[in-house]
């Protein structure tokens, strides 16, 4: 398959193609794939490009309810631009 680089809203891969995984070895987490639309840049904004990831994680486990974790701390409010 090949996979064309681009911006906009045709930049998703459509629904049609199914699952999406990599093949890793049985140590590794496999790849999912989230579609997210302008959410993803703001949220490298609001927590740091390379902590949406963790962010992310936080929040899963708090809603699974695991032991003792916590919600991720929200960034403050930004004012709306004038």
């Amino acid at each position: 398959m090949h996979v064309k680089l681009i911006d906009g809203p045709d930049a998703y891969a459509p629904d049609s193609l199914g699952p999406v995984t990599s093949r890793t070895r049985d140590t590794h987490t496999t790849n999912r794939v989230v579609r997210l639309g302008t959410e993803w840049d703001e949220l490298a904004v609001a927590a740091g490009r390379r902590k949406r990831a963790a962010v992310i994680r936080q929040l899963v486990q708090w809603y699974l309810r695991y032991p003792g974790v916590k919600l991720p701390e929200r960034p403050p409010r930004r004012l709306p631009a004038e």
